[in-house]
């Protein structure tokens, strides 16, 4: 019995241990949490997939100034991972449906990107026919996030 219950424990261990954290859902909730109310604050809803995009432009990463062009090149090189489910966490923000004619915030989340030990996730918030802002997050292996590159783009 006890080499039983080791063994169920051994098995376990690698279980847990061989699970990566979920970068996106990482993002979204520091998104959610801190990005939005602090620079978006008299937004009262937003229009969200909860769908990673894999088709989402990662090419504005070239414009992240401190990171190191060749960092840079690998992040936009590295096809992304495959598309998931994301949830949102009780933000105070109503969360809408993605309408092509609406004038909300409409935010979209693309997939993780491995480069190194780093992974990168974008987070784009558009507000049609005036603006695109960019987050891209880089993460550590253990998920704490080291950097989040910011840009914006007038439309």
């Amino acid at each position: 019995m006890t080499q039983m219950l080791l063994f169920v424990y051994f098995l376990f261990s690698a279980f847990v241990a061989e699970q990566k954290p979920d970068y996106e859902q990482l993002a979204v909730e520091h998104f959610f949490l801190n990005a939005l109310p602090e620079n978006y604050p008299d937004l009262k809803s937003v229009e969200f997939n909860p769908r990673t995009d894999t088709s989402l432009y990662i090419g504005i990463v070239m414009t992240c100034k401190h990171w190191e062009e060749e960092t840079k090149k690998k992040i936009y090189d590295q096809l992304p991972e495959k598309s998931r489910s994301l949830r949102i966490s009780e933000s105070g923000i109503k969360i809408k449906k993605v309408r092509n004619w609406s004038n909300r915030l409409n935010i979209a989340v693309s997939p993780s990107r491995q480069v190194g030990n780093k992974h990168y996730v974008s987070i784009s918030a558009y507000k049609k026919l005036r603006f695109v802002d960019h987050y891209i997050f880089e993460f550590n292996q253990e998920g704490r996030i080291i950097d989040i590159c910011k840009t914006s783009e007038v439309i």
